[in-house]
């Protein structure tokens, strides 16, 4: 079997991504009103032990301001459920509702990969639904605690199964940030006012379907091309993220944008070598699908590739549209791709994200 007779026998046995789509849990607020609604947190807090002057200065230095984020979607009525409830339970009962609403008159799923780094309860809401609905042959495949880069790991897996596969991404930040407000009102925490000015709430489902139906759907479709994930040598202290009902431990370490800056072209570079590419000679010509992260990040790959800031705009309006809700981030960019007709088919796109580890993950993907 040749090199290329091979290649085409692979695709022709994989998946292909057929839709996208994205849902909130509740409707986006603006950043203004968001970083207003956490000084207000930390002040009312009944663990209050510093002066409103100096958590108002650390909020105003410290937090991301609407030039960089203009809106989130946070779901700031939590007391609607009950307060005794732990946060995973809260971040459970959230992404049991938006289950509800994906997949209200659709089919049975054959295979659901779950992406999440915000659900800890076992059973999972995903687990729970699926009981509730009696769709009790469903496969279920984790991919949990992968921050931002989840949905790339995710995807590739999906792609790689002979039969339809949908891929939910779902994170809720909205019960943690009350938790970094009862944090802040005790001491000063710098990175915690990034983290809870940053981050929203937000669920995709990405649905793949095999190869032969998906050439009688008639529709664009997103194929796989190549994999590539690293784990950064000496950073798995870099990302560090625990949480109990009422303490909050997330800490991203200072070194974290350099670390993923110094490796990120030579793992672009291996991982384009994967679909027989040359990421020199092609850089040109990828749409891309970065995860923003936070600015300094797509800044430092930006600078790493040596491209125009243009090339990466989508990441950027992303990040300023909705802010960072972690994992469903790349897969919304490959919705604005597939679904944007000013790119056509056979457009190389390109995607990549970090998470914890620090792990650097990418795809190569083909629009079709």
């Amino acid at each position: 079997m040749n090199k290329e007779y091979k290649l085409d026998f692979i695709r022709n046995h994989m998946n292909i991504i057929n839709n996208i789509s994205m849902f909130f849990p509740v409707a986006p607020i603006s950043q203004e009103k968001l970083i207003f609604l956490l000084k207000n947190k930390v002040i009312t807090s009944k663990y209050l032990n510093r002066t409103k002057e100096d958590i108002e200065a650390e909020i105003d230095k410290y937090s991301v301001n609407s030039s960089k984020i203009n809106q989130r979607a946070l779901t700031t009525q939590i007391k609607k459920f009950d307060e005794l409830m732990a946060v995973p339970e809260i971040c459970d009962e959230i992404i049991y509702g938006l289950l509800e609403r994906i997949y209200q008159g659709k089919k049975q799923p054959n295979h659901i990969e779950y992406v999440t780094s915000t659900e800890h309860s076992i059973p999972t809401s995903l687990q729970r639904f699926l009981a509730y609905k009696g769709w009790n042959n469903t496969y279920i495949n984790n991919f949990f605690d992968r921050g931002c880069a989840g949905a790339l790991p995710a995807i590739h897996n999906a792609l790689n199964l002979p039969y339809a596969t949908d891929i939910f991404c779902a994170e809720i930040f909205s019960p943690y940030v009350d938790l970094i407000a009862q944090n802040l009102a005790q001491k000063p925490n710098p990175q915690l006012v990034i983290e809870g000015t940053l981050f929203s709430d937000a669920s995709v489902l990405c649905s793949t379907i095999p190869q032969k139906n998906f050439k009688k759907a008639k529709s664009n479709g997103l194929e796989l091309l190549a994999y590539n994930e690293i784990i950064i040598p000496d950073t798995h202290k870099g990302i560090h993220f625990r949480s109990s009902t009422d303490k909050l431990n997330l800490s991203v370490l200072p070194y974290v944008p350099a670390k993923i800056k110094e490796y990120v072209l030579d793992f672009t570079k291996e991982l384009c070598k994967k679909a027989n590419l040359d990421f020199e000679k092609e850089k040109n010509s990828f749409v891309y699908a970065v995860h923003p992260g936070g600015p300094k990040i797509l800044t430092n790959i930006q600078e790493e590739f040596n491209l125009p800031l243009s090339y990466f705009q989508n990441s950027i309006d992303l990040l300023y549209n909705y802010g960072n809700f972690s994992s469903p981030t790349c897969p919304v960019l490959l919705k604005n791709i597939l679904e944007n007709p000013a790119i056509k088919k056979g457009q190389k796109i390109l995607a990549i994200a970090a998470g914890p580890g620090i792990t650097i993950n990418g795809l190569v993907l083909n629009k079709i």
